[in-house]
């Protein structure tokens, strides 16, 4: 077994998979080479990412809980979720520094609208204050993490399934 088919085993008995590696390294999506398309401030993403980025992008702006500006979307990670154009990250006010008030408000706010249309736009996951959604039901769980943006306290972070 190798390490890339072993993590994955582990963290599945741990029940931490989807909350970590969300099936990345062992499904078929993930190793399939993604068509890529131009999106505005999202840049090249995958055609679903892309669609869940504008249809997010107008809500929010028609709900006044638009995000500060687009992060990473198609760009280096440790895992394989933004390097494959599957996820974005929209950050409410500035990177590294946690989201307060409005800003916080206005993200919780996005994060409602990406749940409720997760099927809609074939989500995979959405995180966002150390808790992440995914899953059969959608209910935040605690994400293990530690940092600011690495626990997405300053950044919703969604990807989809391809």
């Amino acid at each position: 077994m190798t390490l890339k088919t072993k993590i994955p085993t582990v963290l599945a008995a741990a029940g931490l998979m989807t909350t970590v590696f969300a099936g990345a390294a062992t499904t078929a999506d993930a190793a399939a080479k993604p068509t890529y398309v131009e999106c505005g401030a999202a840049h090249k993403v995958t055609k679903k990412m892309c669609a869940v980025f504008k249809a997010a992008d107008k809500a929010s702006r028609a709900g006044g809980y638009h995000w500060d500006r687009t992060g990473r979307c198609k760009s280096a990670d440790r895992l394989n979720w933004h390097p494959s154009g599957r996820a974005c990250d929209l950050i409410y006010g500035k990177l590294g520094s946690p989201a307060k008030q409005g800003n916080l408000k206005d993200g919780n706010k996005l994060v409602k609208w990406l749940v409720a249309h997760h099927s809609k736009y074939s989500l995979h996951h959405v995180i966002w204050q150390s808790r992440i959604y995914s899953g059969g039901n959608w209910k935040a769980r605690p994400y293990p993490c530690k940092g600011v943006t690495d626990c997405h306290k300053d950044h919703v972070h969604v990807a989809t399934v391809s």
